[in-house]
């Protein structure tokens, strides 16, 4: 008799050290994703609301803010002239220059595919600025660094 009890406690001891670890896990768990929870509602959402709030305000910066509702909303769509031009230059840049950039990068790419001597020198010297761009701004800093006035 003893035996089959002592059986039944062990395993139930087991099933509790089991929901004791999936607990502390997902415990361990929750604390480390809470400092990206915080920091989203802190920094993203707390502005993203005050700002949906502040849009139906008459608000300078200085003093409390006054309800004015959809006034400032007319306002930009009819007699704003300002934002006419920006969707005219919002327009232009993604129905014109992003095609374009992408057609061209496209091309590129489409050149660089290619082998061959002349081919494998273009690509060299197409993107040795780069590579070399960094390696010299860090000797640069090192060199300001370590105050050596010449090497």
């Amino acid at each position: 008799m003893k035996n089959k009890s002592s059986e039944v406690m062990a395993k139930k001891a087991r099933k509790r050290s089991f929901r004791d670890i999936i607990y502390h896990e997902n415990t361990v768990g929750y604390v480390f994703i809470s400092l990206f929870i915080v920091g989203f509602l802190v920094f993203t959402v707390y502005p993203l609301l005050s700002s949906l709030y502040l849009s139906f305000t008459k608000y300078s910066g200085l003093g409390t803010p006054e309800w004015i509702g959809l006034l400032n909303y007319k306002r930009m769509f009819t007699m704003d002239p300002r934002y006419i031009k920006s969707l005219k230059v919002t327009f232009v840049y993604v129905f014109i220059y992003v095609p374009l950039r992408l057609i061209f990068a496209l091309l590129v790419a489409m050149l660089f595919k290619g082998g061959g001597r002349i081919i494998a020198a273009y690509r060299t010297i197409y993107y040795l600025p780069s590579v070399i761009g960094g390696s010299v701004a860090v000797a640069v800093i090192w060199r300001q660094l370590w105050g050596y006035a010449e090497l």
